[in-house]
């Protein structure tokens, strides 16, 4: 593709993450730049492709970088309502693997929810009530999946 054009002529090339394609095999590059301002977009590649968790925890984090929380957030929030579609992946990337991942996007939102609970402070009991209720939401379902996480501590510690 165009990441191994520019290699070949010496050029910078910017960081990408690729998704298989379940018919035929074949990736798709989206470089990290380029990702669709509508998140709606990558989402149904991602839905019609369920690529690992990984994948789906990469471009939130790419949509974060890029100031986009809006996307991080529905990202993830997406990858976790479908979590039960990962349970296959765990025979051949093994149950740690997928379950690691399934933690990291748990905690992945409740850090999220921390910061926005940080600056809910001031915005109103109801609102704020509900954040931190998220969040005990949140870390509940990452210790069903890990209690001894080290990142759900290190959040909850934060908390």
């Amino acid at each position: 593709g165009l990441g191994r054009q520019a290699m070949e002529a010496g050029e910078e090339v910017p960081p990408s993450i690729c998704v298989k394609i379940r018919r035929t095999g074949e990736l798709v590059e989206v470089f990290v730049d380029e990702l669709p301002d509508d998140v709606l977009d990558l989402l149904d590649l991602l839905r019609a492709e369920v690529p690992p968790l990984e994948i789906w925890h990469q471009f939130a984090l790419e949509y974060y970088r890029q100031d986009n929380v809006d996307a991080f957030r529905e990202i993830l929030t997406e990858a976790k309502m479908g979590f039960h579609y990962f349970e296959k992946d765990k025979e051949s990337a093994g149950d740690e693997d997928v379950d690691m991942m399934k933690v990291k996007i748990i905690n992945a939102l409740a850090a999220n929810a921390l910061l926005e609970a940080a600056d809910a402070v001031n915005q109103g009991k109801e609102r704020y009530t509900k954040i931190r209720e998220s969040i005990v939401n949140y870390f509940q379902e990452a210790d069903k999946i890990d209690y001894e996480s080290p990142l759900t501590w290190a959040n909850k510690a934060l908390f």
